[in-house]
């Protein structure tokens, strides 16, 4: 019997082993997953910026003064600019969305 006991606790070390390694590779996939993710958000944000001044020379060019950000229009100001600009929707939709849809174009 000492024996068998001996085998059980082996193959019991060998198991949480695995299992330690298997969670420390689901970490590390984790971690690399995050690290994409936070890459994917900046250069979205960075295209964000580039509609924005997209937006800002277009405006400029076609003798329309200077605006602010798209985020900091209220909603009023971005329903105004959307019937400008004549985007289908506009009427139902919120901040967030007349953002997308004017930098869309």
């Amino acid at each position: 019997m000492p024996r068998t006991t001996s085998m059980r606790e082996g193959a019991l070390q060998d198991l949480i082993g695995q299992l330690e390694d298997t969670a420390k590779q689901a970490g590390d996939r984790i971690s690399e997953y995050l690290a994409e993710a936070r890459v994917r958000q900046r250069l979205a944000d960075a295209a964000d910026a580039i509609k924005d001044v997209r937006l800002a020379v277009l405006g400029r060019i076609q003798g329309e003064p200077a605006a602010k950000p798209l985020e900091e229009m209220t909603v009023r100001e971005l329903h105004e600019l959307a019937s400008e600009r004549q985007i289908p929707g506009r009427s139902s939709m919120g901040k967030a969305e007349l953002i997308d849809a004017l930098r869309r174009g």
